[in-house]
């Protein structure tokens, strides 16, 4: 299970890098478009077309600040070295009777090789009922009762 919780990381890794460099691309063209929109002289117009793409780059930057928040736990769980873990965690892949959940960031299903594995930040419901548990116990959770089978 280790083997594939280190490959689940790297692919949450993987498809942040590749929407942190798709902002990072956005934010150019914003700054093109910026540079552009500074030798418009249409007045009103002109400064509510700078207005719109300067609170565009600052939802931009707001998005590339979280992405590398999430990269950065993302990296220190793959540095963790405690291979073996006694209660669930950041950082835990737990298999339960309900599936198998990663408590990570929030990247939703990943699929690799046969396994299904839902990568979950530690503010999803399903983590907060996980968070503290250790295997053989259960928890409720929307009207199931989930045990927890192992803790990597």
């Amino acid at each position: 299970m280790q083997q594939l919780k280190n490959r689940v990381l790297e692919h949450c890794k993987v498809s942040l890098t590749d929407k942190l460099h798709v902002l990072e691309i956005t934010i150019k063209d914003l700054q093109e478009s910026l540079l552009s929109e500074t030798k418009s002289t249409a007045g009103d117009k002109h400064e509510t077309g700078r207005a719109m793409v300067q609170l565009e780059m600052e939802k931009t930057g707001h998005k590339i600040g979280s992405i590398q928040q999430e990269l950065q736990i993302v990296n220190r769980i793959l540095a963790d070295t405690i291979k073996q873990q006694d209660v669930v965690r950041l950082g835990s892949m737990v298999n339960t009777s309900n599936g198998i959940y990663l408590l990570s960031v929030g990247q939703g299903v990943v699929k690799c090789e046969d396994a299904v594995v839902y990568a979950v930040s530690l503010k999803s419901p399903i983590a907060v009922a996980l968070i503290g548990k250790r295997v053989g116990e259960e928890i409720s959770f929307m009207g199931k009762t989930i045990l927890i089978k192992a803790i990597v």
